[in-house]
């Protein structure tokens, strides 16, 4: 049995490396697939053709090809842009900074590696904005939206004493995809989710990843 991680209503066709849910219709990879790897083409095709070339939608194509066929690397901050999305519509955050946020929280690796040779969070942190701004100034973005997008993405890995409702929507959403992304690449079957849950900020983050577990086991 394989339920929705959104809605949690059972899902009929179980056979498809993405999900779509006949009752919410939202899409996400289908996660009882062995090998990882074949989900992330194919979910991309799939999330991307669903959501229309509108600003901030928009943002995610630019991801995309600033990555070119980094599917890794796509495929994750697509998947937390879904997860930050979902968490900020019922924990009230901003959509459209949530949705930028988890586009690009990322974005910065790239310039990571080929300065230190490194993809450790404090360098991601650094090199993230610059690029961020970038992409979004060509958007026409508000420049509201530019400054605490970057803001976000300039401290995503090092969360503050005090934090904004949109920073701890893409912070929980990347905290979910990041366990998934370990336990699906390291092939690890995980045992319980209860030393991770104090870790989240939002209570639709945490029902998140214990949705997400009940289908991985």
């Amino acid at each position: 049995m394989l339920n929705c991680i959104f809605c949690e209503k059972n899902i009929k066709n179980i056979t498809t490396k993405t999900i779509e849910c006949d009752n919410c219709n939202n899409l996400f990879p289908n996660l009882t697939f062995t090998n990882y790897k074949e989900l992330w083409e194919d979910f991309i095709d799939k999330y991307l053709s669903s959501i229309p070339q509108i600003f901030p939608y928009t943002v995610a194509f630019k991801m995309k090809g600033y990555f070119e066929n980094d599917f890794k690397r796509i495929f994750h901050a697509l998947n937390v842009a879904n997860f930050a999305y979902f968490i900020a519509k019922k924990e009230n955050g901003d959509l459209n900074v949530v949705l930028c946020c988890g586009y690009l929280h990322d974005i910065g690796i790239k310039n990571s590696e080929l300065k230190y040779n490194s993809s450790a969070p404090k360098y991601q942190e650094i090199e993230g904005p610059p690029v961020a701004e970038e992409i979004l100034s060509k958007l026409k973005a508000p420049e509201k939206l530019i400054r605490e997008v970057c803001n976000i993405i300039g401290h995503h890995h090092s969360p503050k004493e005090v934090e904004t409702i949109n920073f701890k929507c893409l912070y929980d959403a990347d905290l979910i995809q990041n366990w998934i992304d370990g336990i699906k690449e390291r092939n690890v079957k995980p045992q319980n989710i209860d030393k991770i849950l104090n870790l989240f900020y939002t209570e639709t983050g945490k029902k998140l990843i214990k949705n997400i577990f009940q289908n991985v086991q």
